[in-house]
C-alpha cells in the first residue's frame, strides 16, 4: 500500500523536495493548503521511487490520500476538492502504470467516486463525524455546500474494506448500520 501524506506530513515531504529541480507552489482557496496546485516534477520522483520499492508480487496496489485526484470522473473540472487535471491526470497514469487499481481519500466531506475509462478506481470516503450538506451547485468548489453539517448515526459512518484473493470490496456504513462481525472470507456484508 502507498500513502500520499498531506496535511502535517507533507511539510516533512516538501523539505526534502525543496531541493530538487521542479516548481513547487502551495495554495488554494482558502489561505495555505497543501492542495492540487503543486506542480509535481519532484513529488513524481518520490512517487516512481514508493512504487518501485513496492513488493513486485502483490496481489492489490493501493494508493491512500486525504485529497482525492478526482471527485465523479478522471476529466472533471479543476476544484476546490480534487487534483487540478494536469497533475491528476500524471498522478493517475504513474499508478496506473505501477499496477493500482483503488485510490481510496477523503477531504470531500461526503461520500463519491468514480472510474475511468480502464476501470481505475477513486474512493472517497466521507468524514466518520459529519459530512458536508451539498447544495446542488458548484460540487467541486466551496460553493458546494450549505452552512450546517449533516451529523448523526443516519449520516456519520465509515468504510469497510475487504482485501480478497482476487479483489477488494468496500461499503459505507452510516453508524447506525455497522455490522457487527465482517469476514473478509465471506461473499457480502
Amino acid at each position: 500500500m502507498l500513502f500520499l501524506r498531506q496535511h502535517a506530513e507533507s511539510v516533512s515531504l516538501l523539505a526534502r523536495l525543496r531541493g530538487r529541480q521542479g516548481r513547487m507552489r502551495l495554495g488554494g482557496r482558502g489561505g495555505p493548503h497543501p492542495s492540487a496546485s503543486l506542480t509535481l516534477q519532484p513529488l513524481d520522483h518520490c512517487l516512481q521511487d514508493a512504487l518501485a520499492t513496492g513488493p513486485v508480487d502483490a496481489k492489490h496496489r493501493v494508493v491512500f490520500s486525504h485529497i482525492p485526484p478526482f471527485i465523479n470522473a478522471l476529466d472533471e473540472d479543476n476544484g476546490y476538492f480534487n487534483l487540478d487535471k494536469q497533475t491528476r491526470s500524471e498522478l493517475v497514469g504513474t499508478v496506473k502504470a505501477a499496477g493500482v487499481r483503488k485510490w481510496f481519500c477523503g477531504h470531500y466531506h461526503r461520500n463519491a467516486g468514480g472510474f475511468d475509462i480502464d476501470g481505475f478506481e477513486c474512493i472517497i470516503t466521507a468524514a466518520v463525524g459529519a459530512q458536508l450538506r451539498p447544495s446542488g451547485v458548484d460540487p467541486l468548489g466551496l460553493n458546494g455546500f450549505i452552512e450546517g453539517l449533516l451529523c448523526g448515526p443516519s449520516h456519520s459512518g465509515l468504510r469497510l474494506v475487504k482485501v480478497r484473493e482476487a479483489c477488494i470490496e468496500h461499503r459505507w456504513f452510516t453508524m447506525d448500520s455497522v455490522p457487527w462481525t465482517c469476514d473478509a472470507a465471506v461473499d457480502g456484508w
